[in-house]
């Protein structure tokens, strides 16, 4: 997903930070995979409190893009606020639709949502859900997902796997 992200974006204007895992170890100069969480120490996201700031001031980055709510949101948003960087915020979903069972959640996630610069999300159920919720009408962008029209095949592939499978037109 972010290495499609990032190929739509000029080089060293965005950078994604994700988590480390086996199927997708390694960075490059755009994609940051790290793990977030120690093994040794609790909690296990504490040690961001010092690293997300220094990864902040080493790569330069000027505005947070936050990928979807998860349980690290509240720290990365009180760390970009802290470093007076504009917070962008993705939503697809169950990520906002889940906190809602916990009061604690909910408060935390509404109050992140009324004060994050912008919110992006696909589609206008979740807009809605947003307005619900308190968030201004200028804080909301959808961009509903799509396929990248280069990736489509042109007529001639099409009539040429077409032939080849013995599909009619």
């Amino acid at each position: 997903y972010y290495r499609h992200v990032v190929e739509q974006v000029p080089a060293r204007e965005l950078i994604v930070l994700t988590q480390a895992t086996p199927e997708a170890p390694n960075s490059n100069d755009q994609i940051l995979r790290v793990n977030f969480f120690s093994k040794n120490f609790r909690p296990r996201w504490l040690p961001w409190l010092w690293r997300f700031p220094q990864l902040i001031r080493h790569h330069g980055i000027q505005q947070l893009w936050i990928g979807h709510l998860s349980p690290l949101t509240p720290l990365v948003w009180c760390v970009a606020r802290w470093r007076r960087l504009p917070v962008l915020l993705s939503i697809h979903g169950a990520d906002l639709l889940i906190p809602e069972r916990h009061q604690l959640s909910r408060w935390i996630t509404q109050w992140i949502l009324r004060h994050t610069n912008l919110i992006i999300t696909n589609g206008e159920f979740l807009a809605h859900e947003l307005r619900r919720r308190g968030v201004s009408e200028e804080s909301i962008v959808i961009i509903p997902p799509g396929v990248s029209l280069p990736v489509l095949p042109t007529p001639t592939e099409r009539d040429s796997v077409r032939h080849q499978f013995g599909i009619d037109q």
